[in-house]
């Protein structure tokens, strides 16, 4: 018997923002595998489980093959006030959520605050000594160069993990502290430890003179945090440690 014509491509994976490096196996012009390239340097060999299942995706038989007519109304979503507010202020650039939910809205607020998009660096021959995972789960669904494998690789190699999540999420059962605070709470937890950070010293004073405007009334505004705990209600001070429990 005649063995298929097996062919192996090059490629990266765009299931998400991280695009891993990927080895396409194309049998009989047909995609039969996708394997973590070896060779890559950024994702080294390793692949979540989404790369590998890109035949499954892509072959599935509920898998739209043909553009769709839409029947019935038809609404815009763009959201109409805040291009007319725009136009007001005689500026053809704007955002809003219909652009995009995630992305737009995290590069933005990126450039902002530090001039550029700034991902966390878990590639360096130096860990990072304390990771704060704040309301995601990377070991699940990470993009941007926060994916699963380097940031188990991290946390197994010492960095010291903080999750906080109301659940128990897959990347907090490998953190050293879990904060399950309630639900819409964490303004306030923010505000507590903007208060610690201030009152401790443990920031950069030069960088604040020279770049910010505002700092001293955020700095009364926080005051009000000193006293208040809310772990189940109650958030614990910068001294105390929550430990997860395995």
């Amino acid at each position: 018997m005649m063995e298929a014509h097996e062919n192996i491509y090059r490629s990266v994976c765009r299931i998400c923002h991280g695009g891993c490096g990927a080895l396409l196996t194309v049998r009989e012009g047909k995609l039969v595998k996708v394997a973590p390239d070896p060779h890559s340097p950024f994702n080294r060999g390793r692949m979540c489980i989404k790369g590998p299942a890109t035949p499954e995706m892509m072959y599935h038989p509920s898998r739209l093959l043909s553009p769709l007519k839409r029947v019935g109304a038809r609404g815009r979503h763009h959201y109409m006030h805040t291009v007319r507010f725009a136009n007001t202020l005689g500026t053809p650039n704007w955002y809003e959520p219909g652009l995009a939910n995630c992305f737009i809205p995290r590069i933005t607020v990126s450039r902002f605050t530090y001039g550029g998009f700034v991902v966390a660096d878990y590639y360096g021959e130096i860990k990072p000594k304390t990771i704060l995972f704040w309301g995601h789960n990377p070991l699940v669904s990470g993009p941007d160069g926060e994916l699963a494998f380097p940031v188990r690789r991290a946390l197994d190699a010492g960095s010291y993990g903080i999750a906080v999540d109301p659940r128990r999420s897959e990347t907090a059962k490998h953190c050293k502290m879990w904060l399950p605070i309630r639900p819409g709470t964490d303004c306030a937890l923010a505000l507590a430890m903007i208060h610690v950070i201030i009152r401790e010293g443990i920031y950069d004073k030069e960088f604040v003179e020279k770049w910010t405007v505002g700092f001293d009334k955020l700095s009364d505004h926080v005051t009000q945090w000193k006293n208040r705990l809310f772990w189940n209600g109650v958030y614990p001070s910068s001294r105390t440690r929550i430990p997860c429990k395995q």
